[in-house]
């Protein structure tokens, strides 16, 4: 499959546009970015494209999207329709760009407006269906969490959550509700007890290097719990094979 990187350019007003599709025609795919589809609803689409290059994978649509998005500074130049740098993903938009899609959206008329989109009845079986969501029993949930354990994320993966995390503000509000919920939702659903173990839980072997003590645990969280411990900073040391305070780990399994 192809995946094209292209420039469309408004033959009337000028504005420029840079995208990418894997439609088999991208001269008449007439893009999806917010400002240049109301452009085009209002000047119509008489637009040159010219395609800048051709690939087979969106690793190198985000290389060299990006590429091109610095190089003709397409998110703050009035010439480029363009509201986010093109990367092949959705991205996060700054403010002032959140600001642009605002303005280019005012007047529009909202599809739905007037719509009745669900019945009476048609909301009465969603919410019976979200209701047997919600009352899931205990074994259900357990196999669900059983069925991802073991999985691990790809370093790009991880390099593009952190990428979408980054320069998100969360408000101290929203980290209080957060910290709520984890306390009542405990592990897994679970709640903490001593004694209390996650059925997912691993054992560790760690080793005291002021005792030389080595001994076995059966879950971490509950270890660092009990012996008054960060969990997180002990997870974080032992995973990148350092020595918290006095422990270093042995073994995993």
């Amino acid at each position: 499959m192809s995946i094209y990187l292209y420039v469309k350019t408004h033959n009337k007003t000028g504005l420029k546009y840079l995208g990418y599709t894997s439609n088999k025609d991208p001269y008449n795919y007439k893009g999806s970015g917010v400002y240049w589809t109301n452009h085009i609803k209002k000047y119509g689409y008489d637009v040159t494209t010219e395609i800048i290059k051709e690939f087979d994978s969106k690793y190198e649509i985000k290389k060299w999207g990006l590429y091109y998005s610095r190089l003709w500074n397409v998110v703050k130049s009035k010439e480029w329709a363009n509201l986010k740098e093109e990367q092949g993903d959705g991205g996060r938009q700054s403010k002032e760009v959140r600001k642009r899609i605002s303005i280019a959206g005012k007047g529009r008329i909202p599809w739905n407006k007037g719509k009745q989109i669900w019945s009476p009845q048609d909301r009465v079986k969603i919410g019976e269906r979200n209701r047997e969501r919600g009352n899931q029993s205990k074994e259900t949930v357990a196999k669900r969490v059983t069925k991802n354990v073991g999985k691990k994320r790809t370093e790009e993966q991880k390099k593009n959550i952190g990428a979408a995390q980054k320069g998100k503000i969360v408000s101290q509000k929203a980290k209080e509700n957060m910290s709520k919920a984890a306390k009542k939702r405990g592990f897994n659903g679970y709640g903490y007890k001593k004694g209390n173990v996650p059925h997912n839980a691993k054992s560790y072997k760690i080793k005291d290097k002021i005792t030389n003590q080595i001994f076995e645990i059966l879950s971490l969280r509950n270890w660092c719990i009990e012996n008054g411990l960060s969990y997180g900073s002990v997870w974080s040391a032992f995973n990148n094979k350092k020595v918290y305070k006095n422990y270093m780990l042995i073994d995993e399994f």
